[in-house]
């Protein structure tokens, strides 16, 4: 099995750490191993830490007024968090939970603080990962603010791939993700994610598995990501669910529905 230190070679964002800097993370921090569907972080908690998936996968999620939780995110091996509270030192404004057995990375708190101190340096570079995630943030809003049903689902997956855009040189072709999961994070309903995904398996673009979705035709999957007219995916016929089509860059009609009244389980 890799160390951490080897785990930690994969993330761009560590790899640009001056060495001295990357050496003091590794000396003081701890590994903390988690259980499928247990609490790392609780909203509202005021924990400040720094921290790095390093096996398995975290949920992001939050709430609704009714209590449903809503998955936000999935973040994978060499993903960091954390780093909002120690700018501004507020309490958790998410849950994070593990969708799998996972093992993750801290820094100690108390190192931190006092690193932070001695090292304005590191503000800087907390500042670029913040950078990043805002980034990454807001080209996913506008995706699922403007785009029809079909292309939120393909660069959704495409982005499960590839960690997220974590990795520019790679990308995974099989995905652990569940159905419900991909309703949550693209504000599709479970239906219509599911009646796309058979679509997409129909046309060789995917294979179904159980709790796994196995990309085989990449190209395709980016061409509808990108709502690519001119290609030939754009010209695919999805199916059972005509009115979800890739169409003049808008949705169609109303298979997307909020969370408030998307069926769980």
């Amino acid at each position: 099995m890799l160390t951490a230190a080897e785990i930690l070679e994969q993330c761009p964002w560590f790899c640009n750490l001056p060495a001295r800097i990357r050496l003091d993370f590794l000396e003081n921090s701890a590994i903390v191993e988690l259980e499928k569907n247990q609490r790392f972080l609780v909203i509202g908690e005021s924990t400040c830490c720094l921290y790095c998936v390093l096996h398995g996968a975290l949920g992001i999620s939050t709430y609704l007024e009714n209590g449903e939780e809503v998955l936000l995110a999935v973040w994978e091996p060499v993903s960091w968090g954390g780093e909002p509270t120690i700018f501004d030192r507020s309490p958790w404004g998410c849950s994070v939970h593990a969708m799998k057995k996972s093992q993750v990375l801290v820094i100690n708190e108390a190192y931190l603080a006092a690193a932070l101190r001695t090292n304005p340096e590191i503000w800087r570079f907390l500042g670029q990962l913040l950078a990043m995630k805002l980034r990454f943030a807001l080209q996913t809003a506008g995706v699922l603010m403007s785009s029809p049903a079909p292309v939120r689902l393909a660069n959704r997956l495409l982005l499960l791939a590839s960690n997220n855009g974590l990795w520019r040189d790679r990308s995974k072709r099989v995905i652990d993700v569940r159905q419900e999961d991909l309703a949550s994070l693209t504000f599709l309903s479970r239906p219509t994610v599911n009646e796309l995904l058979q679509a997409f398996e129909r046309h060789g673009i995917i294979k179904l598995c159980y709790g796994k979705i196995e990309i085989l035709d990449a190209g395709q999957l980016e061409d509808i990501a990108r709502n690519d007219k001119g290609s030939e995916a754009a010209c695919l016929d999805f199916g059972r669910c005509p009115a979800l089509r890739v169409s003049h860059g808008r949705q169609a009609d109303s298979g997307v529905q909020r969370h408030d009244d998307t069926p769980r389980g």
